[in-house]
Parts: structure tokens; C-alpha cells; sequence
């Protein structure tokens, strides 16, 4: 009888060892194949670069015979470390006309190298050969902890600086508004010596809880005449003070805290030789002090190494007294001095690496 052909079922292609492979109406795929005579893509040669920027001494010339290389220079001058190596790697050039530059140039350069070729060897059979310097791709700075970072060409930006040393802005101070409305009993004296304060009132009838916090309120000023009044009125008070200088000294501790936060090296010398000159003036002040030295220390520790480092020379203005390292060593050694028997440790707690002039 007649009969009605199956239709055929297609059949699949499975990757080999998988479980596809065990299925009905499958074909197994086979190995890929090898490719080891395929042809590979040729990369732009170094000397295809070379030839477009013109580092190469040649042009080319028509005769009767056809094209040929004219040299620009002798062959025979060329460095054959060089251009040979340059000239072997334009062998992968098909394209006119690096293909006839590179072959015309090799059989030129062999017929007259004769003793130069030899040493040239071993860069024609190596790898590593004259490159052009790729552009550098400008780095952009990211900041942290973003998705920026993780790109390309990039440089994750560092922790922004401490700034603890970092001069500190220096506000209009009580001291200059005081001394532009006319309320201190002063005026600027000038004799054979230089520049003095001459007091219109007697020092000793002046109300020091009133006056003396306001010159060191002053300590902050850098301009004139407010800087020479401040200093030289603080003076003359402490020269002149005796025991009214004790009672004011809880008074004083905002203002030279405060002269000494500005970070100013002008500044900070001035108040160090100021707290020398407050704690010597009179009896007890060392000690009376001793309960803020957490308020005027810190600034102590911050700058207690800051000195200059001359090497083999000479430092001729240290009779100026402006080393900020040398002027609080000075300091804490007084302050110790003057401030009785918890001086050292109060001193020792707030600066750690102070060593006792006394103990010692």
C-alpha cells in the first residue's frame, strides 16, 4: 500500500559535555576549529607612525626604471639601531605606499650596512620595538567615596589639610574701638630713645580691672598705632602694677587665649614674652595661673617644635627673640618656675613632651 513518509524531525547542535548531548535528535558539536593559518588583522605599525610624523630621512623618486627611495642622507651615516628595526616593522604594511618605503628601505639598507647589521640582530627578532609615545590622557581629580572614582583617568582626591597651623582671620578688637573713641588716658610721646606712651593720669591711681584686660585685649593688633599702644601700655602697667595685678588675672585669660589662637607668629611671640614678663611681675601670679593652663596651653603644644632650622648657620636674629619653639620652651620653664609644686604636672598634662627644669 501506499504509504506516507515521516516527516523528519530537525536536528539540533548541542555543545559537547552537557546534558543536552544525551537528548534525542541532537548532533554534537564539534572541537572548534584551530584557526592556526587564518589570517590575523595587522594593527597599525610603528612605522607607519613614524613615516606620517616624517622622522625618516627619505622621499620618493620617479627614473626610467619605475619608483626608488632618494635618501636624504648617506646611508651610511644612519643609525642602523634606529631606523633598521623601524624599517623591519613596516614588513606587515601592505597599503602604498609604507609597503614600498619599508622593502625599498630594507634591501638599501642591507646592500650598504655591511658591519652595521650585525650588532642589530637581536632587535629584529625581538619584540620590543621603537614605539611612539601615546598622548597622555589628562587625569581629572575626583573626589572620594563616589562613583567617579571607579572610573578611568582618574586621581581620587586627598583628605583636605588640617589647617591647625593656619593663620586665623583677626576680628576688630575692644582695644582699637576703646582707643578711637578716646577713652584711654594716653598719647604717643617721642624723646632721643624712640616712640613711649605718656600717661595723661598716674599709673598707679588707674583701675586695673578696668584698663588691663583691655590692653591685652590689644595683643591681636598687627597695625599702628594700635599694636604699639597695646604692648607698651601692658608694660607699663605690669612694671608699675605690683598686687593689683593679681585680682585682674582671671580677667586676662580670654584675651591672651584668644591673641594666641590667631596662629600669627607676630602674634604668639608678643603674647609669650607678655605672659614672661605677667608671670615675674609680681608674687603669686604663677600660681594663680596654674588653674588655666587648659585654656592657654594647647597653643603651647601645637607649636612647642615650630623652630628654625639654620644647619651650620648662624641665626643673627635670635636677639630678637622671634622662635616660637625656643619662646614657649622659655615660657613653660618660667610658668614652672613660678607656679609652685602642681605646676610640673598641669604642665606635663597638656604638654607631654615637656621635661621639668626643675626635677631635672
Amino acid at each position: 500500500m501506499p504509504t506516507v513518509r515521516a516527516k523528519k524531525t530537525p536536528v539540533r547542535v548541542v555543545p559537547a559535555f552537557t546534558i543536552q548531548a544525551y537528548q534525542k535528535n541532537v548532533m554534537v558539536e564539534g572541537p572548534p576549529k584551530v584557526g592556526s593559518t587564518k589570517q590575523r588583522a595587522v594593527k597599525p605599525t610603528t612605522f607607519r607612525k613614524f613615516y606620517i610624523r616624517g622622522d625618516f630621512p627619505i622621499a620618493l623618486e620617479f627614473d626610467t626604471y619605475g619608483h626608488k627611495i632618494g635618501w636624504k642622507v648617506d646611508i651610511d651615516k644612519l643609525d642602523y639601531h634606529h631606523y633598521l628595526p623601524l624599517f623591519f616593522d613596516g614588513l606587515c604594511e601592505t597599503a602604498h605606499p609604507y609597503q614600498f618605503f619599508a622593502r625599498q628601505g630594507i634591501n638599501d639598507m642591507l646592500q650598504s650596512g655591511g658591519s652595521k647589521i650585525l650588532p642589530v640582530i637581536p632587535q629584529l627578532c625581538s619584540k620590543d620595538m621603537p614605539t611612539v609615545r601615546a598622548k597622555k590622557t589628562p587625569v581629572r581629580v575626583v573626589p572620594a567615596f563616589t562613583i567617579q572614582a571607579y572610573q578611568k583617568n582618574v586621581m581620587v582626591e586627598g583628605p583636605p589639610k588640617v589647617g591647625s597651623t593656619k593663620q586665623r582671620a583677626v576680628k576688630p578688637t575692644t582695644f582699637r574701638k576703646f582707643y578711637i573713641r578716646g577713652d584711654f588716658p594716653i598719647a604717643l610721646e617721642f624723646d632721643t630713645y624712640g616712640h613711649k606712651i605718656g600717661w595723661k593720669v598716674d599709673i598707679d591711681k588707674l583701675d586695673y580691672h578696668h584698663y588691663l584686660p583691655l590692653f591685652f585685649d590689644g595683643l591681636c593688633e598687627t597695625a599702628h598705632p594700635y599694636q604699639f599702644f597695646a604692648r607698651q601700655g601692658i608694660n607699663d602697667m605690669l612694671q608699675s602694677g605690683g598686687s593689683k595685678i593679681l585680682p585682674v588675672i582671671p580677667q586676662l585669660v580670654i584675651p591672651i587665649k584668644n591673641a594666641l589662637n590667631t596662629r600669627n607668629p607676630e602674634i604668639v611671640c608678643t603674647t609669650l614674652k607678655v605672659i614672661q614678663h605677667l608671670v615675674m611681675s609680681a608674687d603669686m601670679v604663677g600660681v594663680a595661673l596654674v588653674p588655666y593652663y587648659r585654656q592657654i596651653l594647647p597653643m603651647f603644644n601645637l607649636f612647642k617644635n615650630k623652630n628654625v632650622n639654620s644647619g651650620d648657620g648662624i641665626d643673627y636674629g635670635q636677639r630678637k627673640r622671634e622662635n616660637v619653639g625656643d619662646l614657649i620652651q622659655e615660657t613653660l620653664e618660667i610658668l614652672e618656675r613660678y607656679g609652685g609644686e602642681d605646676a610640673f604636672i598641669n604642665i606635663k598634662y597638656m604638654v607631654p613632651t615637656y621635661e621639668s627644669c626643675i626635677l631635672n
